[in-house]
């Protein structure tokens, strides 16, 4: 599960699409720790390109329910998500957050990637500019804090994902764990 996550937009870490952020008219969203139903930065395919963009995060279902995250398994056979399957986006973040239940506390830990600036997370829209982080069961170290976890991409996976050359998949072996 992805209830939280980092992003604060820097030249250096967000070198290919800055200039497009910066553009005098391009929508605020927020930075800093995003909570669901805020604005937030998005990548998404167009025409070949990668541009940026703001949704919001959360679906508002027809029985209203905000759904922040859809597990990729059997995301093709649920009535909510099919029709979005066609509409990927990718999360720009620096990290994640997850909480672990310890006798009745909640510890928080902030998860992001060894060495690496940025990270991006699978995502799907809809037509009211809306997303969902797409989680998977996870693996390695992050599996001893949460049993999801948001599909974590480098910036070739992102692109890839974009482009439909890349499924969901959960590759979470060099994720930083760190207390809060």
């Amino acid at each position: 599960m992805c209830g939280r996550y980092f992003f604060q937009m820097d030249r250096d870490n967000a070198y290919f699409f800055y200039d497009q952020v910066m553009h005098h008219d391009f929508p605020a969203f927020a930075q800093g720790e995003i909570f669901p139903t805020q604005n937030a930065l998005i990548l998404r395919a167009r025409n070949d390109t990668i541009i940026a963009d703001v949704m919001r995060w959360g679906l508002e279902t027809t029985w209203g329910k905000r759904i922040i995250n859809a597990r990729m398994e059997g995301i093709g056979m649920k009535a909510t998500f099919r029709p979005l399957l066609n509409h990927r986006c990718a999360i720009v973040a620096n990290g994640f957050y997850e909480w672990q239940s310890v006798h009745a506390h909640k510890q928080k830990f902030y998860i992001h990637k060894q060495a690496q600036p940025l990270m991006y997370l699978a995502a799907l829209y809809d037509q009211s500019r809306s997303f969902v982080i797409v989680t998977g069961a996870a693996k390695h170290t992050m599996a001893q804090v949460h049993p999801r976890t948001p599909i974590v991409m480098d910036e070739t996976e992102m692109r890839e994902y974009l482009g439909f050359q890349r499924d969901f998949i959960v590759a979470n072996d060099a994720l930083i764990l760190e207390r809060q």
